[in-house]
Parts: structure tokens; sequence; C-alpha cells
């Protein structure tokens, strides 16, 4: 989890939850869009919703479900040139207070806790949301061109760095 304070301030308790569940929609405004950006490092971020549902898990616990979509710009990494990119991460967790003595099936991730009795929506739309970032952002139809090899460079050791070790190891100071 993310060490800072989360930028969408939504805890929510298991008892505030009725039993047929409960909706909420997460709109990020401008001054926590710029919030997203920079803690992110991206160029601006031009909208931010979430939507989840919550329902009871268990007896003490929460499952959470829902959306986060996201239009980001980033600069891309061939050019430098600002890219937008959108998100779109499904949200699948759930959150138990004694996350250490719940049963976990061998297929599932076990669930988060829940410090005080509170889940913290505002964190997981916000890992959701780093998740969806692109981490190699490149605007539509760039390639990245490594440039023309010449003739000495066809083998692949003109500047291997391994080459001059594989050199010292057998005794060889051609490396």
């Amino acid at each position: 989890m993310i060490d800072e304070k989360a930028i969408f301030d939504l805890r929510v308790a298991r008892d505030e939850v009725p039993s047929h569940g409960l909706e909420k929609q997460l709109r990020a405004d401008a001054k926590q869009r710029a919030a997203f950006a920079s803690r992110y490092g991206l160029e601006g971020v031009e909208s931010l919703h979430a939507d989840v549902a919550l329902r009871p898990w268990r007896r003490e616990g929460l499952a959470v479900s829902g959306r986060v979509t996201a239009t980001v710009v980033q600069r891309c990494v061939v050019t430098l040139e600002p890219v937008e990119n959108a998100i779109d991460e499904d949200i699948e967790i759930r959150f138990d207070p004694h996350p250490e003595s719940a049963p976990v099936e061998a297929e599932d991730d076990p669930p988060e806790p829940m410090p005080a009795g509170r889940a913290d929506i505002g964190r997981v739309v916000e890992e959701f949301f780093a998740l969806g970032i692109d981490p190699y952002p490149r605007k539509p139809g760039v390639v990245f061109d490594a440039g023309e090899t010449d003739e000495a460079d066809s083998d692949g050791d003109a500047d291997n760095p391994f080459k001059a070790l594989d050199a010292l190891r057998n005794g060889r100071k051609d490396g």
C-alpha cells in the first residue's frame, strides 16, 4: 500500500453498509486530479471516475467491486511528446478486520485489513488507478529506432561488457 494519505478520503465501516449493499461514485475534482498527476509523475489527469459497490462479506468484512476509469497525459518514452492514455481497471477486493484468521481459498487473494474497523475505499481506488498507468507510454504509430549497426557490431560483441569479463576470467587481456 501507498504510505501517503489517500487522495480520495473515503473510509467505510461494515455497519455503514446495508445488507443489500451500497453504491459509491467518486469523481476527482481539479485539485484531486492535480494531486494524482503529481504523485504518479503524470503530465496531467484529464478525468478520473470510480464506481464501487460495497456489500457485506462474511460476518464483519466487506467486498468491494467496481471500476476506475481515467484519462491521463504522459510523456511518450520515444518522442517525449505528451500522449493521452486511458485507464480502465476493474476493482475486486475484500476487507476483513481480522485478515489473519479469515479462511482463504487456495485460488483467492487474502482479504485486506480494516484498520479501526474501516475499509479505505479511497486507497483502493488510488491503487487500481496506479495499476492502470502505462509504464511505457508511446504515441500511436511511434516506433523506437535503435539506429543502424555497422559490420563490427554485427556479432553483438563490440559493446558487450561481458566480453571483457570473459577475457579476464580466461586470463586474456583483450577484453
